[in-house]
């Protein structure tokens, strides 16, 4: 719980809104060991040539969620990768995708678009023989 102090994250049930069903809501609370440490996940994942949030990505997102609207004068930068042996306007256009998917569901939980900028890379590394190509398919949250 010290480490949710230290961010400002209030230590009470966190509702988020992002990717619900209707009447569903994604509901975590950070004081228990399956989400204690969600908040200090800074990398949503996307699978190959997608900007579709996964499953997995909501109670990530919801986090951030929270953590912005309990923080009113914190900005961030979504920085959207694609991996790619080289840099080209297909992945760099991906990569935007998946940053802006990120914002949009952000926004539609209740955090100001413009308090959010969206930034694309793309990870020439992650595309390297012995490489995981998967991590460089994500959105990273840089607060600033």
């Amino acid at each position: 719980m010290n480490r949710f102090k230290s961010f400002g994250v209030a230590a009470a049930v966190i509702v988020g809104l992002v990717g619900c069903q209707a009447n569903k809501p994604v509901v975590f609370d950070p004081t228990t060991d399956e989400s204690r440490n969600i908040f200090g996940k800074r990398n949503v994942y996307f699978d190959n040539n997608s900007a579709a949030i996964r499953d997995d990505a909501k109670k990530i997102i919801s986090a951030h969620v929270s953590y912005m609207q309990n923080n009113s004068a914190v900005m961030l930068t979504l920085q959207g990768s694609a991996d790619s042996i080289k840099p080209n306007p297909k992945d760099l256009k991906l990569a935007t995708a998946r940053a802006t998917a990120v914002r949009d569901a952000m926004v539609k939980a209740g955090v100001e678009a413009k308090r959010i900028d969206v930034k694309a890379i793309v990870d020439t590394e992650a595309a390297k023989p012995g490489k995981d190509p998967a991590k460089g398919r994500n959105a990273a949250f840089i607060y600033r």
